[in-house]
């Protein structure tokens, strides 16, 4: 098999995937498993066919090992409630479709789908933030709180403790992905026992580290991103993003939020008894405006095939 047609028929898969998805979600707000094996099996397929013709059995080990990784990565996601168990299960699909060739501009020889991440979620993370602020208001009393100089110097003693630790790590996209999940995830399960620990860690590093006098900038601005990155969870766990829509166009597995009188509902997907029930008495309901990942994951494949890798390294790259 050449290389044009493989490449062509494995891109052909995500196109139709991607509609696919798209088309499940949207209307379904699930992505179907079917849908999932059926092209993880024709994708595989591709793949060994093409070894078999060329001789090429040693590609399918570098194939599977980042389909595995992939996978674990989008597990680890889900159970942390980052994205939902569809979202990862797409995840691992795009990363078995995308030839390796694609990943011209990737670090990660034996995982170079992370690159697949940072396609989606920069360009999604820039999208919530200027949605964040535009109903900073929504959010801002929340926010506030978090501006008190204890919790501000305690974020930048938590920052730096963890930074000097992570900071042999070879992969720059990878390192912060890790400092800031530790973080987020720490804090949501042992907040007091974290900020104790990272003082500790902090106070040694000063002692007996010469680096834990250094990169005082950097710090200083991870921190400033950190502050970022509580403006949009703040949004999104406060419901910020919503809309106004009739009764009579609620579907299940919409979020309702709040009704015309403004009384918030924040809770679970809504069911067919309750749309039943506010049919018959409300005309208007502000409901959860959905993050389609599937849509954006579509995008960010389509932008990593475009720039065979990381769209930023691809943009200095043209620029030179």
């Amino acid at each position: 098999m050449s290389k044009m047609i493989y490449n062509l028929l494995l891109i052909t898969l995500i196109i139709i995937t991607g509609i696919i998805t798209y088309y499940e979600d949207h209307n379904n707000n699930k992505i179907k498993n079917k849908t999932i094996i059926i092209f993880i099996i024709l994708g595989f397929i591709i793949h060994l066919i093409n070894s078999y013709i060329n001789n090429s059995f040693y590609k399918i080990n570098f194939i599977l090992i980042n389909t595995i990784i992939s996978f674990s990565v989008g597990f680890i996601l889900w159970y942390f409630e980052f994205w939902c168990a569809g979202d990862a299960k797409l995840f691992t699909l795009y990363s078995l479709l995308i030839p390796l060739t694609f990943y011209k501009y990737s670090a990660i020889k034996y995982f170079p789908s992370y690159i697949i991440l940072f396609n989606v979620f920069i360009p999604l993370s820039i999208i919530l933030l200027i949605k964040s602020i535009k109903k900073f208001k929504n959010i801002k009393h929340k926010f506030l709180k978090d501006l008190k100089p204890t919790k501000i110097i305690l974020e930048f003693v938590s920052i730096s403790a963890l930074y000097f630790i992570i900071k042999p790590i070879p992969y720059v996209l990878i390192k912060y992905l890790l400092l800031y999940g530790i973080i987020f995830i720490s804090k949501k399960y042992i907040p007091k026992m974290f900020y104790i620990l990272t003082s500790i860690i902090l106070i040694i590093e000063i002692i007996f580290l010469e680096t834990g006098k250094n990169n005082l900038g950097l710090i200083l601005f991870l921190t400033f991103l950190s502050y970022i990155i509580k403006i949009i969870l703040i949004s999104i766990s406060n419901h910020s993003f919503s809309k106004k829509i009739p009764v009579s166009n609620l579907k299940i597995g919409m979020i309702p939020t709040k009704n015309e009188n403004q009384k918030h509902y924040f809770g679970s997907p809504i069911n067919e008894e309750q749309i039943k029930y506010l049919t018959k008495h409300k005309k208007f309901i502000y409901v959860d405006e959905k993050i389609s990942l599937s849509e954006y994951m579509f995008i960010g494949v389509l932008i990593t095939l475009i720039c065979k890798g990381n769209f930023i390294m691809c943009i200095f790259q043209f620029l030179k």
